[in-house]
């Protein structure tokens, strides 16, 4: 739990992007499993936080688009982390950016890089 994840826990906040999380978490302490923070582009500034439930409810993607980003946002974590490991390095959160082409679901941007992701 760190960076503007933290920032809004410390606040008060206990959900992020529509996961609930408990009361009594640490800054920078590991989740029991990675979450997933979906965010949409915005006009000017930062990005903004949505919810599995926005995202199909707004049509952005379908139900089942949406369950294969999410199979490969962690089939991708896990191979980071494992990465990240071999290197004395802990893979703390990152993103994924995906899109469609040919009516499938693609990787559309780098990744594990220092620009989108953060390591300790």
């Amino acid at each position: 739990l760190t960076g503007s994840a933290w920032r809004e826990y410390a606040a008060g906040a206990r959900e992020l992007c529509g996961v609930k999380l408990p009361d009594g978490m640490r800054e920078n302490e590991r989740f029991p499993e990675p979450i997933i923070t979906p965010t949409t582009k915005a006009a000017e500034g930062h990005d903004e936080n949505i919810s599995r439930e926005e995202i199909i409810a707004q049509g952005l993607v379908s139900e089942a688009d949406y369950a294969k980003m999410e199979e490969y946002t962690r089939a991708l974590f896990r191979r980071g982390s494992e990465m990240a490991a071999e290197k004395g390095l802990i893979l703390v959160d990152t993103k994924y950016e995906f899109g469609r082409r040919d009516g499938k679901v693609i990787l559309i941007d780098e990744i594990h890089t220092p620009d989108s992701s953060r390591y300790f």
